[in-house]
């Protein structure tokens, strides 16, 4: 999901850079993927066939358990956020409620 996201900045959010942040809770693990591009109509993305890869990510979180959460205007840059449950025996032994915080250059 994280690749998909990603690949949706460079091909579409007329920006070079994106903000990735992962955070592990103690019951789920939540990604979020941010930049202040070009922004869009949420409602008018989520639907196949402009969207595809939006509602892939949701079909994806879903079927694990989870929620894909899309928040975007024109003009506003977008932010993608999918959080999915963690299974106890999944759940990483000592990172509770770290995270990972990085910035991307997208592109050339």
């Amino acid at each position: 999901m994280a690749q998909e996201a990603l690949n949706n900045v460079g091909r579409h959010a007329q920006t070079r850079q994106a903000r990735i942040r992962l955070v592990f809770n103690p019951h789920d693990v939540c990604l979020q993927v941010q930049d202040q591009g070009a922004g869009f109509n949420v409602d008018e993305r989520l639907i196949p066939p402009r969207g595809w890869g939006l509602a892939g990510m949701r079909e994806r979180a879903e079927a694990a358990g989870g929620r894909l959460v899309v928040r975007s205007s024109p003009g506003q840059g977008t932010t993608v956020s999918v959080e999915v449950p963690l299974h106890h025996s999944e759940a990483p032994g000592d990172v509770e409620n770290s995270y990972e915080d990085h910035s991307l250059n997208v592109g050339g």
